[in-house]
């Protein structure tokens, strides 16, 4: 909301961010076409610069400018997970600690729309610790028992978002029932439009990743003799598993050229 009303009161680190992740459309921007691109490095160089003159004193962008520059693509003879991403993944942990985000506000006198700022930022900076540490093989940062910030709500989510009055706003986003598929907000559903993959492919590519994860441990153990027997786990929840597999070569053959030029995290390859 703060970058659609006034875009310049926003720190330079989060605005450099933003633009070297909007670069990819610059031959998609009329406007632009007159003018030389500039490379996705270029803007993240100077956001990098930019960052680093404002970890000195952090706010809650600054902390936005950390997570985002996680998200710059390789180079071609550069690798996903390059030690770099660890220390700038570190970077962000102990920026949100630093802002004191891993302490519930709850009771703070804040205006509300901050507390839920604060604690979806919290969980963004909490998750992106244990991923990168599973990715680089290291202990993560943030320990159990080193925050106490409270789990996040369907209203935390939505705040400032654009998906409050949508169908299935209140469904869980979390909950796995039915022959373990996800309850998703129908705004995220594939089943209902693809419309929402340039803004939430990435979302759809995890669910399909969690979705493959349970299937495959509801099927253990896939051994031989369970392949001959109906009464198996395998046997049993096979066409479960077919089910996702098709739903998912469903989901890539809609995918289009444009749509692989949208914001896709890091560790999603792009082709």
């Amino acid at each position: 909301m703060a970058y659609t009303t006034d875009r310049l009161s926003l720190p330079a680190s989060l605005r450099g961010a933003v633009y070297g992740l909007a670069c990819a459309f610059w031959t998609e921007e009329p406007s632009l076409k007159p003018y030389p691109p500039i490379s996705q490095p270029e803007f993240f160089e100077h956001a990098h610069a930019a960052l680093y003159r404002e970890m000195d004193s952090p706010k809650l962008a600054t902390l936005q400018a950390c997570l985002l520059v996680l998200h710059e693509q390789p180079g071609i003879s550069g690798t996903t997970e390059s030690p770099r991403i660890w220390a700038l993944a570190c970077q962000a942990t102990a920026c949100a600690q630093s802002l004191g985000l891993h302490q519930d506000p709850t009771e703070w006198k804040l205006p509300l729309w901050e507390k839920r700022l604060r604690k979806r930022l919290w969980w963004i900076a909490y998750i992106n610790d244990v991923w990168t540490s599973l990715c680089h093989g290291n202990t993560p940062h943030i320990q159990e028992g080193a925050f106490d910030t409270t789990e996040l709500t369907m209203e935390d989510l939505a705040s400032d978002e654009h998906i409050t009055g949508l169908p299935g706003y209140y469904q869980a986003c979390s909950k796995i029932v039915d022959h373990a598929s996800l309850m998703l907000p129908d705004g995220l559903n594939i089943r209902s439009s693809m419309a929402g993959i340039r803004t939430n492919g990435y979302f759809h590519i995890g669910c399909f990743a969690l979705k493959s994860i349970i299937v495959r441990q509801l099927m253990s153990p896939a051994t031989p003799e369970s392949k001959s027997n109906s009464d198996s786990n395998l046997s049993k929840h096979f066409d479960l598993a077919l089910s996702v597999g098709e739903e998912f070569v469903q989901f890539a053959a809609k995918l289009f050229s444009m749509d692989m030029k949208t914001f896709w995290t890091r560790r999603i390859k792009r082709y």
